[in-house]
């Protein structure tokens, strides 16, 4: 099995230079370390992404840089996408925060007792303890998530 073409040879590639760099090994250790011995050619090669790579490479990478083989197969663009919606979460949350608290006349806010007190207990409850309205509010929080998480999905 091989992995990759264009684009995602690349990023793999310069993951691969990363992690190499990272443990302070050559090129041509990291080629020398391989099962499949190779040249320090053939590893500059797989890290501009010019030559495919095998899984078995992939796996005695990972062993030599002590990464997992997850790392080199990160999404960037899905990381991103999920970033974005983190701060939509976190946005969404302040302008909730801030429309139950009262803006003292020195900018800061104040909130009211019964939302501290909501929310404190809500943080000191495990979720299988919560009760059904309360899960279905995180129920609702995880379908944001959920169609990026399960590739049914984009960022709109």
């Amino acid at each position: 099995m091989s992995f990759g073409r264009g684009e995602t040879r690349v990023t793999i590639g310069e993951r691969i230079r990363v992690a190499r760099q990272r443990q302070g090994v050559t090129q041509g250790q990291l080629g020398a370390q391989m099962a499949r011995p190779r040249s320090a050619a053939a590893v500059s090669d797989l890290e501009r992404g010019n030559t495919k790579l095998s899984i078995t490479d992939l796996q005695d990478i990972a062993t030599i840089t002590g990464q997992p083989v997850s790392w080199f197969l990160q999404d960037e663009a899905l990381f991103e996408q999920l970033a974005a919606l983190e701060h939509i979460r976190w946005s969404d949350w302040q302008r909730y925060v801030h429309s139950c608290c009262v803006k003292l006349t020195n900018g800061s806010l104040a909130i009211p007792g019964n939302m501290v007190e909501r929310w404190e207990r809500l943080m000191s409850t495990p979720y299988e303890l919560l009760s059904e309205r309360d899960k279905q509010q995180d129920r609702n929080e995880v379908m944001r998530y959920w169609k990026l998480v399960t590739n049914e999905g984009r960022l709109t």
